[in-house]
């Protein structure tokens, strides 16, 4: 998604009972332009009206030890973009479970983005991956796991 010279990308998936929005916030051309990820970034959900969620401060990590996610977490602080560089982590949120949709908001200086872009929010049911497919290196882990078990009866 791109609008002027600020652009942003989200994506969203479940992990360990949280809802993880994969962001990225880019600059293009010259200046520079502090964001803080934390702040930027909401979720709204039709759970009741107007919910909206947050990132979640401290989260319960043992879900995402190891992985991606725990490694490219986004903290609460800014971070610069300068001409034609791209800021990108992961956000955990709070998972609704009561809500069938999910919109992401994300909003850079002056720019508001809103995901999926098509104005019809994402059904959560589609959000429930198994966590290889968010994170190719579990699975082939999980693969010599089942393996060796099978091995040895």
């Amino acid at each position: 998604m791109h609008g002027g010279t600020v652009g942003a990308m989200a994506g969203l998936s479940t992990v360990g009972g949280y809802f993880c929005v994969e962001v990225g916030f880019g600059l293009e051309g010259k200046g520079t332009l502090a964001v803080n990820p934390r702040r930027a970034v909401t979720l709204e959900t039709n759970s009741a009206e107007r919910m909206v969620l947050y990132p979640i401060d401290n989260p319960d990590t043992r879900a995402i030890k190891g992985t991606v996610v725990e490694k490219k977490r986004l903290k609460d602080k800014s971070v610069n973009l300068t001409g034609d560089a791209v800021a990108a982590g992961y956000l955990l949120f709070p998972a609704d479970n009561n809500a069938s949709r999910v919109t992401v908001i994300v909003v850079v200086a002056t720019r508001r983005f809103v995901f999926p872009s098509t104005g019809t929010p994402m059904p959560v049911r589609s959000l429930e991956l198994p966590i290889s497919v968010m994170i190719p290196h579990l699975d082939s882990k999980r693969r010599l796991q089942r393996q060796k078990r099978n091995r040895h009866p």
